[in-house]
């Protein structure tokens, strides 16, 4: 086509014109400082002030009043006195007077394989810029953190365990509980779990994880302790964090001391009957092993703390007047939801309300202690909703671990960047770091809840404005509406 071009006489009107889109090109990536060019909110600025803002940092004992903090790409650039920070030309000012940046926060336990495609914004929609996958399909989750990374998809940064490593004996039982009581569980967990037995099928589960490029190796259930310590071992030798529920198999101590980076949930049953004495050396040996727990607060409440008629009225509430954020769920985790309250029939019966009580209390007993601590809802449990239950879950921390504000952010914003070996990217607001912010209109340090007040989300550089956010959900409810009813889909 250039040679015939040439021959005709227009190739040096075709070179002029490639040289020209070329220039607009570098010009419209230095965010149209010189070009004039206006980008919508969703896609990312080159060059964006936030002026006269109170910052605050989960590391930091104070609030920096009047600062101004510049982004550059998805970087920030900048952060200072108003008074000492030029704000260049041409950058997009956002008046941050009145109101209060924070690090974009994380959930460190969900599972977005339950919640879906459409789950995704509604995780920005709330200032949550990164989370946690603890277990689902490996390719479906690259695939979308590729989407996202690429802009051809609106959500948080991932990290992910790819499959689950399960019990063997537990994924045996699922079918039998299915035909027992009418369920489709089997076809929701099995694909997203890795079987093992013995101590060879831990190594090769680790093996295979690695092999799928995960971010790190998440167990639920172990069959021994021979087991557990061989797919610790094997972690280790691959470089892989591991993370997961209480063992069981192994005392608190020992899953410490072996490297497991983090604990998922409370309560500990373990340390149902446990004395006091017992409880502490526990909790000083995750202090000393400098192991995280996630409680999951607002998962427990919801499955264990409240009643099953209350749960399965807001799964049956179409009109969704019982519970609003209902309607941003698809009805395939609506039906999850109800199986998991339906399989409680075939439970041993437990103390529930005492075990939560015994949480509470750890979870106070540890923060005195130093014990690290990260939030996560675990979505896809009962009354978990994609999110937006991060902030009850924060607020829960308040309530019943005795933990502060300040403590709470830092637990959504320092401490996962920490666990993840990403503190150099994200955590804070500082120079260097990832343009992950939210910007509060009202002050989280006087009530945590202020993290629901959102009034702009900045997510790997993109500015999402209010207009933005309230987009992002109207269009996660239409998707979750136009998704068929759970008996009119195939198996998953």
């Amino acid at each position: 086509m250039l040679s015939s071009a040439l021959v005709k006489g227009k190739g040096i009107v075709m070179i002029r014109n490639a040289m020209k889109c070329v220039l607009l090109g570098i010009l419209a990536a230095l965010g149209g400082e010189f070009a004039g060019a206006q980008q919508p909110d969703s896609q990312v600025q080159a060059l964006v002030a936030i002026t006269r803002v109170t910052v605050i940092n989960g590391a930091n004992a104070t609030a920096q009043r009047d600062r101004t903090v510049l982004i550059r790409g998805n970087k920030i650039s900048a952060v200072g006195k108003s008074t000492k920070v030029k704000v260049p030309a041409g950058a997009r000012v956002i008046d941050g007077r009145g109101k209060y940046l924070i690090p974009g926060l994380w959930d460190s336990h969900v599972h977005l394989g339950l919640t879906g495609e459409s789950s995704l914004p509604l995780f920005i929609a709330n200032g949550v810029t990164g989370v946690r996958d603890m277990a689902g399909n490996a390719a479906e989750l690259r695939v979308w953190r590729q989407q996202i990374a690429a802009g051809a998809l609106t959500g948080p940064r991932i990290k992910m365990a790819g499959p689950a490593v399960e019990s063997e004996k537990f994924l045996q039982i699922l079918p039998k509980v299915d035909q027992m009581l009418s369920l489709r569980l089997s076809a929701e967990i099995l694909p997203t779990r890795i079987g093992i037995s013995t101590p060879d099928d831990a190594r090769r589960a680790v093996d295979q994880l690695a092999d799928m490029a995960v971010d790190f190796v998440k167990f639920r259930t172990m069959p021994s302790p021979e087991v557990y310590f061989a797919l610790a071992d094997e972690a280790k030798k691959r470089g892989l964090a591991f993370a997961g529920h209480e063992p069981e198999v192994v005392d608190l101590e020992a899953a410490s001391s072996a490297g497991q980076r983090s604990i998922e949930h409370l309560p500990f049953m373990s340390l149902a009957k446990a004395s006091e004495a017992t409880r502490a050396a526990a909790f000083r040996a995750l202090v000393h092993n400098g192991t995280w727990i996630d409680p999951t607060l607002v998962a427990a409440v919801g499955y264990r703390g409240t009643p099953d008629d209350k749960v399965m009225a807001i799964v049956e509430d179409e009109t969704n007047r019982l519970e609003p954020r209902r309607k941003y769920l698809p009805p395939r985790l609506l039906e999850f939801w109800r199986a998991q309250i339906v399989i409680k029939q075939v439970e041993d019966p437990m103390d529930w309300p005492g075990l939560l009580q015994q949480g509470y209390a750890d979870l106070g007993a540890m923060r005195k202690l130093g014990v690290r601590l990260v939030a996560g809802s675990d979505t896809g449990a009962p009354l978990v909703y994609p999110g937006f239950s991060l902030h009850d879950e924060l607020a829960l921390l308040i309530e019943k671990g005795g933990l502060t504000p300040r403590e709470a952010l830092r637990v959504s914003t320092v401490e996962p960047a920490r666990m993840l070996g990403m503190e150099q990217e994200i955590g804070t607001v500082e120079p260097g770091k990832l343009a992950d912010l939210v910007l509060l209109d009202r002050d989280p340090l006087q009530d945590i809840r202020n993290t629901q007040q959102i009034s702009v989300v900045i997510a790997d550089g993109k500015v999402f404005d209010r207009a933005a956010l309230d987009a992002l959900l109207e269009k996660a409810a239409a998707s979750a509406a136009q998704e068929p009813k759970a008996n009119q889909s195939q198996d998953h």
